[in-house]
């Protein structure tokens, strides 16, 4: 038997999309700290009810349930017509469900049904009474069993083995119809209640049946027993039976059932005892299917506790990493305000080897023969200074003690901020941070660090920084470049009458060290421009001399150029430590906690947002293009009429 109403298979159709979408979500969001979905009502709901009925098609599924010595066992029976399930004197007796199954049914179907059980036959009526870790569902197949009705005995809701309890909501959560079976001692119970309110909230049909009633005395009380129990669980029962308490009707399977009007009248105390079997093989079906499936997708969907709140859940806990990843990440470590800058006579240095293989034909013999010329001839002077050590040499190896100094630095700060996020972190942050801070692996880091910059060629990086700027320089500003060049020649034909000029005047090579320049700034300019400044340098001899004078449009782009150059290598030292700290020493954490920090930016994300939307529009197109049935039950507003609804 099936549903057939265009809009509720819509809505089945775009539900069957949401296990796969769920499963990406779920595998995106390992670690954060929320209740995972197998703990979530609407997720049994939807992978225990809806998925594997939606799936088969039609089948109605009953289930007795109660509290523990309050006869549900032998109600099963007498729907049953039969002892399927042995009746125990002793409370919790029932501690697996049994089902009781058409003879055109495959047990495969039940098996998918009840996923979470081991699906056995049910050999002997002992067999639900035994102990076991295992959840067991005992299966008995029946040939007077109605084609499109399930009945099922399931343990108690109430005892106090909390398996029982597991198991009987497993079961309950896959029905349809719920035969509450209540007594004067179970009616107001704080777990029954409890259980009661979960079905109310999923749209459960539920009849209720009071057992072991003193009849007629009982009759003046069981409407405020009725009153309380729906009052305190919000179940709006569907019929009212009483039976009485008669042990020798229970052994012989013959208890009788009469059937009360749910505003109790005197009226219905007289009336005769009703076939409840036939009753409930005779329910309306297809009305009753498509509230109870409504119901569970209502849920589902709902947006207080349904799959919108899972959502909602996700990105409250994403953000918890926003923190760590901003700490962790390039971006943080790259901006850094106070790395040490250069030598400027060290860049100063490859400046003039860039542009000394720039030289071609007899300006390139000039200048070389001067060079040479000008080191024999200062070299008295070098020698007096620097005792004819390699400068540029100290110069980088005392640059490289304030760079160490200043990673140290840096990575310390890191250490810091990681810690504070330990000590306020989640459980996750902590575990992934615990082992990163302990003293013996930042002590690991820091040598590692240590091997890993001594093997960083400090040398070749500058070589190839000027190479690329000013390679850029004389694509990107021909114009300069040419007339720089020009420049050079000239200087080239000036050689002999400016190398003594500069070793005079002390604007020379080593002119921070000999006598203050005696030239006007006019002069100072062009020897700036001639000598040093073709050479590729503004500060080439007189180190942040002003520039002003005749020249001074042309040396401030260079000046520009020559800052560009520091900055670009600082980039480079910069961006290779924070690569280094990702891709030695936080790679992982980095990746793992970015994916977290991003989910809710993560398309999986947005499908199932707009997923949930399509499912909440048609659920409420479906509740109104369907007309009133009198077999609509009032215990769920969600469904008021029926529609186009058809059984076959």
């Amino acid at each position: 038997m099936t549903i057939h109403n265009r809009r509720f298979n819509e809505l089945l159709e775009h539900l069957r999309r949401l296990p796969a979408q769920l499963d990406e979500l779920r595998n995106l969001s390992t670690g954060l700290e929320i209740t995972p979905l197998l703990s979530r009502s609407w997720y049994e709901l939807l992978m225990g009810k809806l998925l594997p009925q939606a799936k088969y098609g039609g089948v109605l599924i009953v289930s007795v349930v109660g509290g523990t010595n309050i006869g549900k066992t032998a109600i099963f029976n007498h729907l049953a017509g039969q002892v399927i399930n042995q009746v125990s004197p002793f409370a919790s007796g029932t501690k697996h469900p049994v089902c009781l199954y058409p003879e055109k049914m495959d047990v495969d179907y039940l098996k998918d049904l009840f996923s979470e059980f081991v699906v056995e036959p049910l050999t002997n009526p002992t067999q639900s009474l035994e102990e076991s870790p295992r959840d067991f569902l005992f299966c008995n197949q029946s040939p007077t069993s109605p084609e499109n009705l399930l009945l099922l005995d399931t343990p108690d809701i109430d005892s106090d083995a909390k398996v029982n309890w597991a198991r009987a909501e497993k079961i309950c959560l896959a029905s349809d119809v719920l035969i509450a079976v209540l007594t004067q001692q179970k009616y107001n119970d704080a777990a029954v209640k409890r259980f009661f309110r979960d079905a109310a909230r999923q749209g459960k049909v539920v009849c209720v049946v009071f057992n072991q009633c003193f009849l007629p005395d009982d009759e003046l009380y069981w409407p405020r027993w009725l009153e309380t129990f729906t009052t305190e669980t919000g179940v709006k029962p569907f019929r009212v039976y009483l039976a009485p308490h008669d042990r020798l009707a229970v052994q012989e399977n013959r208890l009788p059932f009469y059937e009360r009007e749910k505003t109790a009248t005197s009226s219905s105390e007289n009336s005769p005892p009703v076939d409840l079997k036939s009753v409930f093989s005779e329910l309306e079906f297809a009305t009753i299917k498509l509230q109870t499936m409504a119901g569970a997708i209502a849920e589902v969907v709902d947006q207080r506790v349904g799959l919108p709140a899972y959502l909602d859940d996700l990105k409250r806990a994403s953000t918890r990493y926003v923190d760590a990843v901003a700490v962790l990440t390039k971006q943080r470590l790259t901006k850094i305000d106070h790395w040490p800058n250069i030598p400027n006579r060290l860049l100063i240095t490859k400046i003039r080897g860039w542009w000394k293989e720039q030289r071609q034909g007899w300006p390139a013999r000039m200048h070389q023969t001067y060079d040479s010329l000008g080191k024999i001839v200062l070299w008295p002077v070098t020698y007096a200074m620097g005792g004819g050590k390699d400068q540029n040499a100290d110069r980088l190896e005392d640059y490289q003690h304030k760079e160490w100094a200043t990673i140290i630095l840096i990575v310390n700060q890191t250490f810091e901020q990681l810690e504070n996020l330990q000590q306020e972190g989640n459980a996750l942050l902590k575990a992934r941070l615990e082992s990163l801070l302990s003293g013996h692996s930042r002590q690991q880091m820091f040598d590692q660090l240590r091997t890993e910059y001594q093997a960083a060629p400090l040398d070749e990086l500058i070589t190839q920084v000027v190479d690329e700027q000013l390679s850029s320089f004389r694509q990107d500003s021909p114009e300069y470049y040419q007339f720089f060049r020009r420049l050079d020649t000239f200087a080239a034909a000036m050689r002999p009458a400016t190398s003594v000029a500069l070793f005079v005047t002390g604007v020379g090579p080593i002119g921070h060290a000999l006598t203050p320049v005696l030239f006007d700034a006019a002069t100072q300019t062009m020897l700036h421009l001639v000598g040093d400044v073709t050479a590729g340098a503004v500060t080439a001899a007189v180190g942040d001399v002003a520039i002003a004078g005749p020249g001074a449009a042309a040396a401030g782009y260079l000046e520009a150029k020559f800052r560009r150059l520091h900055e670009r290598i600082i980039e480079k030292r910069v961006t290779w430590l924070a690569d280094l700290l990702q891709r030695k020493f936080l790679g992982e954490l980095i990746d793992e906690l970015t994916s977290l920090a991003e989910l809710p930016s993560h398309p999986a994300f947005d499908q199932l947002r707009d997923l949930v939307e399509i499912l909440q529009q048609h659920l409420r197109l479906l509740q109104a293009d369907t007309p009133t049935s009198n077999a609509t039950v009032q215990s769920n507003p969600m469904i008021t009429n029926t529609g186009d609804l058809k059984t076959t």
